[in-house]
């Protein structure tokens, strides 16, 4: 099975840190040889991204809205190239507009929310719908973000030829306490609500374990969280 995952090109650039907790996920729970890649449009050429989704079973997007023009554009080219290849986005936008882009042709299948088993049901041949809604899963389930996958060392590289500092970033919560009117939070991991859908955060020792381990995998300096509030403890 070969999978192709991409970043679409935005100017403000960051490792795909969700893109590194699918293709983790994926290579835990799938039975069966994977060839698993990453591409990111900051760094790579349409032409380099579209040679390697030739003969891809499954091509992922991950999109905010001012990457998405940049992800139809390649999808379109895709399909051109290697119409078999099934094509699957999703992110912020998607999970906001989800009708909308799944009436692109060039789109197969729109994962709405959470992705990483979505993906997976995807690529195992589970589910058919254009739209998959994605799971919410415990956050003790979810592996480290497979950081060689995504090529992180690029994004660290990046920073620190821009401002002398060697960042990566982590994720410690799910689901944010707040519903800001700026913010898309809500539309990937839902509303918070302490019954149906509450705050999910890692244990401690763990997230400790992670930042030790890419500071010296990485030889960091600096590292940052992604999380919508990182201080609700």
């Amino acid at each position: 099975m070969k999978v192709i995952l991409i970043q679409p090109y935005y100017d403000n650039i960051w490792e795909p840190i969700g893109l590194g907790f699918i293709a983790s996920y994926l290579k835990k729970h799938f039975e069966g040889e994977l060839d698993l890649q990453c591409f990111q449009g900051n760094f790579d050429t349409d032409e380099e991204i579209l040679e390697a989704c030739n003969g891809a079973d499954f091509v992922g997007f991950s999109c905010t809205s001012p990457a998405w023009p940049h992800a139809l554009r390649l999808s379109k080219q895709i399909k051109k190239i290697s119409p078999k290849t099934k094509t699957v986005v999703g992110g912020f936008h998607p999970s906001a507009l989800a009708t909308e882009c799944a009436a692109e042709e060039s789109m197969d299948h729109v994962v709405v929310g959470e992705g990483e088993k979505a993906f997976f049901d995807i690529v195992s041949g589970n589910t058919s719908t254009s739209i998959v809604m994605g799971t919410k899963l415990p956050m003790e389930e979810l592996p480290w973000p497979d950081r060689q996958v995504i090529r992180n060392e690029r994004t660290v590289a990046l920073a620190e030829s821009m401002n002398g500092k060697r960042i990566a970033s982590f994720q410690c919560n799910r689901v944010c306490p707040v519903a800001c009117s700026f913010c898309a939070e809500r539309v990937v991991t839902g509303k918070m609500n302490r019954k149906t859908n509450p705050i999910r955060s890692r244990e401690i020792p763990e997230l400790f374990d992670e930042i030790e381990h890419v500071i010296e995998e990485l030889d960091l300096n600096y590292f940052k969280f992604v999380d919508a509030t990182f201080d609700i403890s």
